[in-house]
């Protein structure tokens, strides 16, 4: 689902950051490119990242189990 609103920020041109706790951001292509492209990228890491040690984690369970 998260990787689906990333896609959609970078077709519409626009990031909206929510973070628990703090006030809602919104980073625009157009008004500040660079700190929009840094918002995503620093959002794709960490989700992706996630994900990949996630399939790591079930991969190694899956080997063991064999």
């Amino acid at each position: 689902m998260r990787l689906a609103l990333l896609v959609e920020a970078v077709v519409k041109g626009r990031y909206v950051s929510v973070i628990r706790g703090r006030p809602t951001r919104i980073f625009l292509l157009e008004a500040d490119p660079q700190r929009y492209w840094i918002a995503i990228g620093w959002d794709a890491a960490l989700t992706g990242g996630l994900l990949v040690l996630l399939l790591v984690i079930a991969r190694m369970w899956w080997l063991q189990r064999r």
